[in-house]
């Protein structure tokens, strides 16, 4: 099925509903964490996210402002509700609407039978960043994201914003503990290979290519556990050629997923 960003088709047999007080109350909640994982739900905003859920996500319903004018919408079986502009603004997470979103279901996070690149984040808490490990993740294929600790929501929409749509591609798994986690994908014979400040920059990394890996990252502000540290084979350092402190995380995320790429 083909769908056409470039004006807003409604047949005449399509019957577009006010949207009801208790789904816009339900919209409300959907801002916060809690009433996201109570209701498995997350709201996408952007025709170009929604277009894409058609095919990706399991969507709930669509909610349109009356003055929304970028989608075809014909033949969807999906229910369809409108706003005036005022009222969509109070809904949207952005400054400027395109006006349309969708509630779609949190997908279950399945790995594949035999996956061959994870990677885990310690304690991320800026949506952004999250968001674009997620996308960069999809672009390098890998086969799944841990997030270990106090991590920010995945389904917060910033970080639904900042993925374009690899959100619904990545099996993302949340762990409470790191040390239970590496020891079973080691059982599954995966090799932990940590990204850290303590690590070489002259590690051997064809030999690792053809290998199963766990790749592990610290937060923004902090590198990896030392207590996760002591546990992994493989620490690895991104060769400095300059005179930059640091690297932004999602940057030196996507150097090592380029270095470690599946063969």
């Amino acid at each position: 099925m083909i769908y056409i960003i470039q004006y807003l088709k409604i047949s005449k047999k399509m019957l577009i509903e006010n949207l009801s007080l208790n789904k816009q109350k339900l919209l409300l909640k959907l801002s916060k964490k809690k009433h996201r994982q109570e209701f498995g739900l997350f709201i996408i905003e952007g025709s170009k996210i929604v277009e894409e859920s058609f095919n990706e996500a399991q969507v709930e319903f669509i909610v349109v402002s009356d003055k929304f004018k970028g989608l075809s919408l014909k033949d969807l079986n999906i229910p369809i509700f409108k706003l005036t502009e005022k009222e969509f603004k109070k809904y949207s997470s952005l400054q400027n609407p395109e006006g349309i979103l969708a509630v779609v279901k949190i997908p279950e996070s399945k790995l594949l039978e035999d996956p061959k690149r994870i990677l885990m984040l310690n304690d991320i808490n800026d949506p952004g960043n999250l968001g674009t490990i997620i996308r960069t993740l999809d672009w390098f294929d890998f086969d799944a994201l841990i997030l270990q600790g106090d991590c920010v929501d995945p389904y917060n929409e910033k970080v639904v914003r900042s993925s374009m749509g690899s959100i619904f591609r990545l099996p993302i798994i949340k762990s409470q503990n790191a040390l239970e986690t590496f020891e079973n994908y080691q059982n599954k014979n995966f090799e932990l290979l940590g990204l850290s400040l303590n690590g070489s920059s002259n590690l051997q990394i064809d030999s690792l290519k053809d290998k199963k890996l766990l790749l592990v990252f610290g937060s923004e502000s902090h590198g990896i556990p030392s207590n996760q540290e002591s546990q992994i084979e493989n620490l690895y350092q991104i060769a400095k050629l300059g005179k930059a402190e640091s690297l932004n995380l999602s940057v030196s995320v996507g150097i090592a997923c380029n270095l470690f790429a599946k063969n």
